[in-house]
This record gives C-alpha cells, structure tokens and sequence, in this order.
C-alpha cells in the first residue's frame, strides 16, 4: 500500500536487521518523523510448515511441531499431542499432566523476563537488557540440565512425556528460589529508572476495542484490558486444580504490555512452587500405536506469546490428512501498524519489542 500526500516519506526497513533476529521488511510512511502509516511485510521465513505435517507420521510430527517457533517448543509441541491424543482418545496421567504445566511454566518465565531486558534495549538502558539477559540464560542453563534441553524439547510425546522432572524437585526449588531474588532486584531497579518508565508510558498505545476486532491474544490482549489467557478458559492439564488469576491492565501502552509479563512472572513462580508441594500418580506415558482413521481434534495452550490451536485430522488410513495451525503471533501481528500509529520512528523498535512476536511462528 502506498501512501501518498504533501511531506509524506518512505522509510524501509529490512529484511535483514542488526544483530541474529528473524527477517522482517517494514515500510514505514512518514511525515516528519512521525509514523503515519506502517506496512509489515512478512512470511520471509514461509516453510510450508502445515504442509510438510502431512508428509509425515503423528509421532514424528511432534519434532516439528517443536521447530515452528523456538523460544515457544513446548507449548507448540504440548498443543499438538493434545489434538492426537483426543484423537486416539488417550487421557494422559495425572503425573504427566502436571509435568507438561511445569514445563509450560518454565517457558513462559525465560521469555517474559527475557522480554522484559529486551525492551530495555528500546530505551538505552543498556544494564537492563543485560540483566534480563543473564536472568533468561541462567534459566536456560537450568532447562538443559533439567531436560536436556535448553528450549525444552524432546519431552513431550503422543501419550504423556518422556522424562520425570519431578525427580529433580530440589534443584527446580533451589534454581527458581535464586531466580526470585536476581527477578525482584531487576524490575526494583528498572521500575526505578525514570527515564525507562517515561519511554514506556503512553507509547505503542493498543486499544481495547481494535485488539478485540483484531484478535489480538496474550500479553498483548491483556495489556489492552481483554481477560484472554486459555489457562483458565479452557482449563487443560493441571490448571483447573491451581489458584491464579489472568493479569490485566487497561493503560494499553507498553508499560502496560511489560507490567502484564512482570505479573505473570511472579504468577508463573507461584504455579512451579504449588506444583511441587504434590505428588502425581500415574506412568509418564500410555502406549499409542495408532490413530483412527477420519477422526480429527483441537489442542491448544497458552504460550509466552498468547495461544496457540493445533487442529488435526487424520485420513482414511490413520495416517496424518490435514494439520491446520495457527499461532499467536499470526493473531498479534496486524496489531503493530495500529500500536505505533502517530509514534516516531526511533520508538518502533520499543513497541515492536513490547510485542515481542515470531516471526517464523506467523510465517510459517
């Protein structure tokens, strides 16, 4: 789309950005330097994902389930076992159950922190983002010995998990007890920076009624004021046994979207703390050797980003017909161009990081 007028300009942007992260073409038109009109070009990164599901079995199709967005492997792979295994009609135990709520949790505290020291970047707090940094990697260290994975793959499969995390209870104690205190003193010395905070408040402004007629989903949602977390609209796994509460904010700014992800940290610790004051019975997995044929199911869960659905359908010999997918930031992305509308250019890069959405998850 071309936007044409008196001291209106062009800025492009992209594919290939600073730094490691995905490829993105973003055309910005100007006047001055305020953002009067945003054009996101994306799907540089279009895989043929839902495609290449059909060429393969269900069980393999968790591998690739796992490699649609990275930091979002297991709530991606979780949701798809979840469709299969209401296909095949399996209810998965009580034990790996409350393994895959772990995880799920485990992931979304290493990307909201993350994302928070991410969005220091946007405002020159150049200790912020390394704080956060060294938070999410000593999380992602704990990951590796907790599963073997440092982005948690490889544990889920059609019919429960494959490893007991619980065995490791003191280490998950100890290693989320040391997060606490390193979390706490970050956000005390970012909600402290008064510069940080006045970059943040009133910018990227989404309202309630557009993330509504747009879909928008997770974090995003929620900063606009929308009670959207699938956890306790859909209870699955063990959430309908725990006592939280979605976080909401109606400031719709990006002091808003990084307040939301600060409480659901905290949310996030108390769910992994509540965990481990059970015991779960049951085997890690139950035995699936196929899937009937013509049947089809829903599976979702609640990623970092917001949720995520997996449908699935199988063909007349069982074998894997149609896999439609469709993830978060497929949702949020049409969102940004309405954020940063009447924002200057130098703050793009601020509510974009509020956002914090794949790129390979919406391409696809």
């Amino acid at each position: 789309m071309e936007v044409e007028g008196e001291g209106v300009h062009e800025i492009p942007v992209g594919p290939v950005h600073a730094g490691i992260i995905e490829p993105g073409h973003f055309r910005f038109s100007t006047v001055g330097e305020t953002i009067f009109f945003l054009e996101p070009r994306l799907f540089y990164t279009h895989k043929g994902i839902e495609k290449h599901f059909e060429g393969m079995s269900f069980f393999d199709g968790v591998r690739l389930a796992e490699r649609v967005s990275g930091t979002s492997s297991f709530s991606h792979s979780a949701a798809y076992c979840m469709a299969v295994e209401r296909m095949a009609d399996i209810e998965i135990s009580e034990k790996a159950a409350a393994v895959r709520t772990m995880l799920l949790e485990l992931e979304r505290l290493y990307n909201h922190i993350g994302d928070i020291g991410n969005m220091c970047a946007g405002t020159g707090v150049a200790i912020g983002n390394t704080y956060g940094a060294v938070i999410k990697e000593d999380l992602l260290q704990f990951n590796k010995r907790l599963t073997g994975s440092r982005y948690l793959r490889g544990i889920n499969i059609i019919g429960g998990v494959t490893s007991d995390v619980f065995l490791k209870a003191d280490d998950i104690l100890n290693t989320i007890d040391a997060v606490t205190v390193e979390y706490k003193k970050f956000m005390k010395m970012l909600l402290g920076t008064i510069s940080h905070i006045e970059r943040l408040e009133n910018t990227g402004k989404l309202s309630k009624d557009i993330a509504l007629r747009l879909g928008v989903t997770g974090v995003a949602a929620r900063a606009s004021g929308i009670n959207d977390d699938i956890r306790k609209a859909h209870p699955h796994f063990l959430y309908d046994d725990l006592d939280f509460e979605p976080h909401t904010s109606g400031k719709c700014d990006v002091y808003a979207r990084m307040m939301v992800r600060a409480e659901e940290v905290e949310c996030s610790i108390s769910i992994i703390n509540a965990l481990l004051e059970n015991s779960y019975n049951g085997d890690l997995s139950s035995s699936v050797k196929t899937i009937p044929a013509g049947s089809s199911a829903l599976g979702y869960t609640e990623t970092p980003r917001g949720s995520v659905f997996y449908w699935v359908m199988s063909d007349s010999k069982g074998m894997p017909h149609r896999v439609k997918l469709r993830s978060p930031s497929f949702c949020n992305w049409p969102a940004v161009p309405f954020a940063v509308h009447g924002e200057i250019v130098p703050d793009f890069p601020l509510c974009n990081k509020s956002f914090n959405l794949s790129y390979s998850g919406s391409d696809m």
